[in-house]
């Protein structure tokens, strides 16, 4: 496990309290009740060389997860990079576009379907790298 993801985790892991209520949905970055206990996350990296296919990344959620959090951290010298994320019954939830060298966005749902989710990065004669990071609760 990355250093990245196991320190995250360590330090939710030790704000959660098993009593807590319902995650709440919000455009606000960390704002899914972080007293809910983290039962997963993921980070995955993905290097970006002028190219133009698609970077595919998945996460199996769980039954019975109350919150899915992803956050899309693109660090780009040239070009820029579009994403697309798709629920567990294939439906697009969430797209954007970043052309700035360095960019964070957050995605949040308090009701996440269980299955497996996807999110697709499409560079356009970019260069640099992008982060994904999952979070269920």
């Amino acid at each position: 496990m990355p250093l990245r993801s196991t320190l995250v985790l360590l330090l939710l892991a030790g704000c959660s309290r098993p009593d807590a209520a319902e995650a709440r949905q919000t455009d606000a970055p960390g704002a899914i009740d972080t007293r809910l206990p983290v039962r997963h996350t993921a980070d995955r990296t993905y290097t970006l060389v002028n190219r133009e296919e698609p970077r595919v990344d998945t996460l199996e959620v769980a039954p019975g997860a109350r919150a899915l959090s992803v956050a899309l951290t693109a660090a780009l010298s040239i070009g820029q990079a579009s994403w697309e994320m798709s629920d567990a019954d294939g439906r697009v939830v969430w797209t954007g576009t970043t052309d700035t060298a360095d960019t964070t966005v957050v995605w949040q749902t308090s009701e996440p379907r269980a299955g497996t989710w996807h999110v697709g990065v499409t560079p356009t004669d970019a260069t640099g790298g992008v982060n994904v990071h999952w979070e269920t609760r």
